[in-house]
């Protein structure tokens, strides 16, 4: 992976949190400095600090300066590796800002480099053993497109909008996947095929009968029970899966969904009332829900629980792991996301992919 560049590893403190998120997508590096005018460091914002305060309540217009970590460890630029390593482990942190006699910015040195491993893009210990994408369904909805083809096979900048997601996941080294099939199943056998073409490895379950987005799960295992991530196959994202991995393993959640987060505004004046006495009134408040993103992760006792060949969804999963005590917990996504399954989504497809990666991909090839 090339390393970083600099201006991909800071930002202003007015900056917007989606800048930042902009910035920590572009880099892989997991952080970015805040610097004031003179290019002191002055904090640190994480994929964390920047999921945690959507869930607060912020937009991503919000400052970065709102959520930052501040007072940074920083050192002198020229100490040797192991110094630098000591100061990182010794603060708990993924990197060190380096800094000159003025306190001003002059490199970013991440712990990933310091002990010479790979950020992404290579399998992790802790990852799933298994990616279940769920192509079976007929998408109804946006007929007459789906009439002679499978909704994931609909093109989507120019490629197969699966193909899209399976590249996103081998460069994020998640390489071990399960297609379930069910509707036009041979064009997406045909055109994957074992996945060597895609670098990855790839077989399929077919569903005989409609088994819900949870129940081709249970298919897929076959009774070897392993830490799954279920995806729908109709979705179009940046989403950093390593960054959903991680959280799911420090949290240790039996499920963990992720979630979007949905800002709706009421277009009148809102009263507050106690019975009928008014205290006050809000105008054009806005509401803040999160909806599910078609994306999951599921410890092994979870799949296990997924009845055999019955058609199981994953509201009915989320809430038989509620019922049975285990933790279930969400994952707020900040990066681009859309579902395609509406007609009006699918033709906002075209557009968003030339914005969120055809870029990537020029830079990639370059």
């Amino acid at each position: 992976m090339r390393a970083p560049r600099l201006e991909d590893l800071t930002i202003e403190p007015r900056g917007s949190l989606r800048d930042a998120m902009g910035k920590l997508d572009t880099s892989g590096a997991g952080v970015v400095v805040v610097l004031d005018s003179d290019r002191r460091p002055i904090g640190t914002v994480t994929d964390g600090d920047i999921r945690r305060a959507i869930l607060g309540g912020l937009t991503l217009e919000a400052p970065a300066d709102e959520v930052m970590a501040k007072d940074p460890t920083v050192a002198r630029a020229g100490l040797n590796r192991r110094d630098e390593l000591e100061l990182m482990v010794k603060a708990e942190v993924d990197q060190l800002p380096l800094v000159d006699e003025s306190g001003c910015l002059v490199e970013v040195r991440l712990l990933a480099d310091t002990v010479a491993r790979p950020l992404t893009g290579a399998p992790g210990a802790g990852d799933p053993g298994r990616v279940v994408l769920l192509a079976g369904g007929e998408g109804k909805r946006l007929r007459p497109l789906t009439g002679q083809t499978p909704k994931p096979m609909l093109d989507v900048g120019g490629r197969p909008l699966l193909e899209t997601m399976i590249t996103r996941l081998v460069e994020h080294g998640l390489c071990n996947i399960t297609v379930a099939v069910k509707y036009l199943a041979d064009q997406i056998e045909g055109h994957f095929g074992d996945g060597s073409r895609f670098g990855c490895q790839i077989d399929y379950v077919r569903e005989d009968t409609a088994l819900g987005t949870a129940g081709p799960v249970q298919l897929a295992a076959g009774g070897d029970y392993t830490p799954t991530l279920v995806l729908n196959g109709d979705i179009l994202t940046t989403f950093n899966y390593r960054r959903f991995i991680e959280h799911h393993q420090k949290s240790h959640n039996h499920l963990t969904l992720a979630m979007v987060p949905i800002d709706t505004e009421i277009p009148y004046g809102v009263l507050e009332l106690d019975d009928l006495q008014v205290h006050g009134i809000v105008e054009k408040p806005r509401e803040r829900a999160f909806v599910s993103a078609g994306m999951y992760l599921l410890e092994p006792e979870v799949v296990e629980g997924i009845p055999s060949n019955e058609r199981t969804d994953m509201p009915d999963l989320l809430n038989w792991a509620i019922a049975e005590e285990m933790r279930v917990g969400g994952f707020p996504v900040t990066e681009f996301w859309r579902d395609i399954g509406h007609p009006e989504e699918f033709e906002a497809a075209a557009k968003d992919y030339d914005a969120h990666f055809a870029e990537r991909e020029r830079t990639a090839g370059s």
